[in-house]
């Protein structure tokens, strides 16, 4: 029981760190230019591709955590993948204004909703991924929302390409 708690707290904490107490080599999105309008496309692209990547990290390590075919260990291993990744993709959203700037009404629609499918995939791949492979041995859960979300972030991010 101790070593449990132990361990939540302590994949919480890595979690916390993960998310941006350390300060890295800056992305695409930290060089964003706002305008009253919003952001110009052809500067958000590389910003939305380095998100798109990922969520395509946090997707596979739910798909693994999610097999009960594989051992332990690799959903584990697959755990701190997801996290990591839903880690980095918080510090890109961050370094892109965060979710207020994100969030507001631009001139080019099809960005807002590009980032509203980010950030509704990551937080739901965020709590997949906090709970791990226990959310998936409890019972059948299924991962339609986060995956049609990060679908059509995709999706969006073609278009806008």
């Amino acid at each position: 029981m101790m070593l449990r708690v132990f361990r939540n707290w302590a994949m919480a904490l890595g979690c916390a760190a993960l998310c941006g107490c350390a300060e890295g080599e800056k992305s695409a999105c930290a060089r964003l230019k706002y305008t009253e309008g919003g952001v110009e496309r052809r500067a958000f692209v590389p910003c939305a591709a380095a998100m798109v990547r990922q969520l395509d990290r946090a997707g596979a390590g739910v798909e693994t955590m999610a097999d009960r075919s594989k051992p332990g260990g690799a959903r584990g291993r697959a755990q701190r993948e997801c996290l990591a990744a839903t880690a980095a993709l918080a510090r890109l959203l961050r370094e892109a204004g965060g979710t207020q700037k994100l969030t507001a009404t631009w001139e080019d629609t099809r960005l807002n909703e590009f980032s509203l499918a980010v950030i509704s995939a990551k937080d739901e791949y965020l709590t997949m991924c906090y709970y791990g492979p226990k959310l998936f041995d409890a019972a059948e859960v299924r991962i339609p929302g986060s995956v049609r979300a990060h679908d059509k972030a995709r999706a969006i991010l073609s278009e806008i390409r």
